[in-house]
């Protein structure tokens, strides 16, 4: 009975970006949701339990959090239970290009890594996507970096082994071993535009800003030398867009 139980249950909690806001739907059109019960295991009840579980993790610290209950996983995929969770993560509408969203979701992530890891013990965290759902965009002719790889790959060139000063989710300032100052501030804001005063830094030396048009999938950051608009020492920020300061 045990085993039977075993081989009868397979529960996959996926942990995506809040960003990727394309959840399960039911067939017949009705309201999306974060678990689906594919065998008919939870009560209305227990369902809501867990939805209200689900939503409250997703609210509180911006991830999504999903679960399947499924009768054979191996309908989806039987070489193993990943490639199965692989399969499902499409066939449930999670998976979708990567877009500007997850750019601004990766920007808020690292900076909120730099605040809490010396409160909270962090020496080391690693990332892992599989290709075509993460940093990297491979196509049969070229590789490029998806919005998600342009804020990595910048936040690595512009605090990496810097001391830091000071951050929190929107903006984050370190200091190299120079005394050089880097500065990194993210809109998270749809429509809104985000004014930025650094003139107590003194003259800025480098100001590079990432933002885009658009959010929806697929999109990226166009990368922007705004030096020039600095130089008073305030700038106006764009809905969704990330600014890279260096004093």
């Amino acid at each position: 009975m045990k085993k039977r139980l075993i081989s009868i249950l397979l529960i996959l909690v996926l942990l995506i970006p809040l960003c990727a806001s394309a959840y399960a739907t039911k067939a017949d059109g009705a309201e999306p949701y974060n678990i689906t019960d594919d065998v008919g295991l939870l009560s209305d009840a227990d369902r809501q339990r867990l939805e209200k579980m689900a939503q409250t993790v997703t609210y509180k610290y911006g991830i999504g959090v999903y679960a399947v209950i499924l009768d054979d996983y191996s309908i989806f995929n039987s070489d193993s239970a990943y490639a199965a969770a692989e399969s499902i993560y499409h066939r449930y509408a999670w998976y979708r290009p990567s877009s500007v969203t997850d750019g601004i979701y990766a920007a808020l992530v690292l900076h909120m890594l730099m605040e809490e890891a010396e409160k909270s013990g962090i020496a080391l965290a690693c990332h892992f996507q599989a290709i075509n759902e993460g940093m990297l965009c491979v196509k049969p002719d070229h590789v490029s970096l998806t919005a998600q790889g342009q804020v990595f790959s910048w936040m690595n060139r512009w605090h990496m082994g810097n001391r830091l000063c000071s951050a929190s989710q929107e903006a984050v300032i370190t200091v190299d071993r120079e005394g050089r100052v880097s500065a990194t501030v993210v809109n998270a804001a749809f429509h809104r535009k985000k004014p930025v005063d650094f003139s107590s830094f003194g003259p800025c030396s480098e100001a590079v800003l990432f933002s885009s048009d658009t959010v929806l999938p697929p999109s990226s950051f166009t990368q922007s030398n705004v030096l020039d608009q600095a130089a008073g020492g305030t700038l106006q920020m764009p809905p969704h867009s990330v600014l890279f300061l260096r004093f």
